[in-house]
């Protein structure tokens, strides 16, 4: 019989714990979750924060572009040429740079130089039109083509196509930013 009592007050204080256990949980839940997620979001916010002054810091350190977004294409263009694919991806703003060094790795790999890379640009200051934001810290050269029997067709030849059902739009662009620290132009892709 005692053993018996002693099971049943063991099921008894156990069944009152998980009562207590679900109780807390419906009171203080709804306060757990809301600290959690403030927590969370403080994480978040300071990785933010913590990127954009990393990014700060090299911005306000990167003097490698031109005084004028035409500059730094051309000096873009003549890393290219040489074929410094670490001196080309330098034009690019400092957080896009490790991306820009992997694109043009993979065109090196790929194409076993960086000509398609050159004719891009050639291409775009042949054909495009520059134009700038209202306050003069963005320019972008760009313009739009077509193509017709697998042959590039600019939009100012466009009216020459027979036929619409050949046509594909598509779009070559070259934009750029001015770093506001160092005061250079910087690609932004």
């Amino acid at each position: 019989m005692k053993h018996l009592l002693k099971v049943v007050g063991i099921t008894l204080v156990a069944c009152f714990a998980v009562m207590m256990v679900f109780y807390c949980i419906g009171v203080y839940g709804p306060r757990l979750e809301e600290y959690l997620m403030e927590k969370k979001g403080e994480k978040i916010l300071k990785i933010f924060s913590d990127r954009q002054i990393a990014y700060e810091t090299a911005a306000k350190q990167d003097y490698f572009g031109g005084k004028t977004p035409e500059e730094t294409i051309a000096l873009y263009r003549k890393a290219l040429v040489a074929g410094n694919i670490e001196q080309a991806s330098k034009y690019s703003r400092v957080d896009l740079q490790e991306k820009k060094i992997a694109n043009l790795k993979q065109a090196l790999k790929e194409n076993g130089n960086l000509d398609y890379s050159i004719t891009y640009v050639d291409s775009v200051l042949k054909n495009s039109k520059k134009g700038c934001n209202s306050v003069g810290d963005g320019c972008a050269y760009s313009y739009d083509f077509w193509l017709s029997s697998g042959k590039p067709v600019l939009d100012s030849e466009r009216s020459k196509i027979a036929s619409s059902s050949e046509q594909v739009v598509g779009s070559k662009l070259l934009d750029l930013n001015l770093n506001p620290y160092t005061k250079v132009w910087k690609f932004v892709f």
